[in-house]
């Protein structure tokens, strides 16, 4: 729902910076909270302005002289998605300093300084970033900061998305920043991760603003196919003369509808994970561009991807769960004009999705054997590290199979429990994979049992996106209405239409 702006500051700020004629509720709750000096977790779909939360607190520290401006400090996960919104706040006239790996020394000099004179007063980082001790003491005795906001804070969550370990320690970072209110920021967050966001955030008694879960432009539709032989000709079928995302289940699938759509004449990018940068950049662009109104991707195309114009989302198969399923129907309509969600799925999505998950969380007892005994192998051996292959090869060797070797080796590496390096081998002048220690176990036991845990809730998440599916199936309004219970919290929930 929209409020009609008045004479307020937030109104005047949105409508003379942002060309906004109307806020929405959940905006205005959201900044009534940070205006009191409360904290506060902002759960809203994608598309529905969950930037004007920090954007209209920015603007209005332009009012006043460089050297009372007080700093907005923006926590984000990639690149892509801070230089973005750095570009989209920059053409609003807010100057903004926005920190990345990418930038030379002299570039971060110009950021110092535009921080130090007053005059950027918004500051972009990513969680690696925010964990430098130095980084935050020089940080908060330049600028004053009073807001902290966290995008996609879901991301903290240790039983949410599996993401970047340093998400899940920000609540300590921000502990430099004592005086800061702090704004967490999500598309979607079950009761169990709102919890864990508030938590691992340290957020005091927030405010908790949730608006409504699917926009009220956006239409869905969900069918099961028969056959798998008949969801190409379903997929291709449902194509029509606007700008169309379709999000496959695997990299194979991704190809396979790719090479069924050039077969039919309708020329399609394609974007996953397998393959060349190079490659994967270029249909990028040409997507985002308008140069290709088709692509075909996995959920690798998702975060930092801000096209508004998304006339149709089509999953061309069942997501791994209802979080995946609602954030890339999200990427529909951002522009607030109409548009299409709809999903195709066979009964052999859910065993392909279980097998991906059983590759994500192999069996626990032979996945902790594995990494103690890489460990016990590391030790000492900080400076050098083992050979991967040999490591793998001293476990076929105890027994283990090497497809349950490479799966359990393969999720120590995203928990950072060691780390991998290409190194080259100056006799044979080929590279070798190297791998080190990582972060150290503290409580073996709870370590484990929280793998077991997550391993649990993924399977019980890719059972409700099953029951989803098949409701949504028989009736749309039945299958939404399953969406909006799954997310509710009666108890603790503030919903807000928009």
């Amino acid at each position: 729902m929209h409020t009609s702006l008045d004479t307020d500051h937030h109104g005047q700020a949105a409508r003379t910076i942002f060309g906004f004629d109307a806020l929405h509720d959940f905006q205005r709750e959201v900044l009534a909270a940070i205006d009191a000096g409360r904290d506060c977790l902002a759960v809203s779909p994608t598309g529905s302005g969950k930037t004007l939360c920090y954007g209209v607190p920015a603007a209005m520290e332009m009012a006043k002289p460089p050297m009372n401006r007080s700093l907005v400090l923006v926590v984000s996960p990639l690149i892509a998605l801070m230089r973005d919104q750095a570009e989209k706040l920059g053409a609003k006239g807010i100057p903004v300093a926005s920190f990345d790996s990418l930038q030379t020394r002299d570039d971060r000099d110009g950021l110092w300084q535009s921080l130090a004179s007053g005059e950027a007063v918004v500051a972009f980082v990513s969680p690696e970033r925010l964990s430098s001790l130095t980084f935050r003491e020089r940080l908060a005795g330049m600028r004053k900061i009073t807001l902290v906001a966290i995008d996609e804070a879901h991301c903290t969550s240790q039983w949410g998305f599996n993401f970047r370990p340093e998400y899940r320690h920000i609540g300590t970072f921000l502990d430099s920043f004592p005086g800061a209110v702090r704004l967490a920021l999500t598309a979607t967050a079950t009761p169990g991760i709102k919890a864990d966001m508030i938590a691992n955030l340290k957020l005091r008694d927030p405010a908790l603003v949730v608006s409504e879960l699917v926009r009220d432009n956006l239409s869905t539709s969900v069918t099961q196919a028969t056959s798998v032989q008949d969801l190409p000709a379903l997929i291709a079928n449902a194509i029509s003369p606007e700008t169309t995302l379709i999000y496959a289940p695997t990299r194979k699938d991704a190809n396979t509808i790719w090479r069924d759509l050039r077969s039919r004449n309708l020329h399609a990018g394609i974007y996953h994970a397998g393959m060349e940068p190079g490659s994967r950049q270029a249909s990028q662009r040409a997507f985002l561009s308008g140069n290709t109104g088709i692509m075909v991707a996995t959920s690798a195309f998702g975060l930092g991807i801000d096209k508004a114009d998304i006339r149709h989302v089509i999953h061309a198969g069942m997501p791994q769960n209802i979080e995946q399923y609602v954030q890339e129907t999200g990427r529909a309509g951002r522009d607030g004009k109409p548009a299409r969600c709809t999903m195709f799925f066979h009964l052999r999505d859910y065993h392909t999705r279980k097998f991906l998950i059983d590759r994500q969380y192999p069996e626990v007892n032979m996945t902790r054997k594995v990494c103690e005994f890489i460990a016990g192998q590391l030790e000492g051996q900080d400076q050098y590290g083992k050979n991967r292959y040999w490591l793998l090869k001293q476990l076929a060797a105890k027994g283990t199979k090497s497809r349950d070797a490479e799966a359990a080796l393969d999720y120590a590496l995203r928990e950072n429990l060691f780390r991998q390096s290409e190194v080259l081998d100056p006799s044979s002048m080929e590279s070798d994979l190297i791998l080190t220690a990582g972060n150290r176990i503290e409580d073996s036991g709870a370590w484990w049992r929280q793998y077991e845990y997550r391993r649990q809730e993924a399977l019980w998440k890719l059972e409700q996106m099953r029951l989803f599916a098949r409701l949504a199936a028989s009736s749309t309004s039945r299958g939404l209405a399953m969406l909006r219970n799954y997310f509710k919290d009666p108890s603790r929930d503030k919903s807000t239409n928009h």
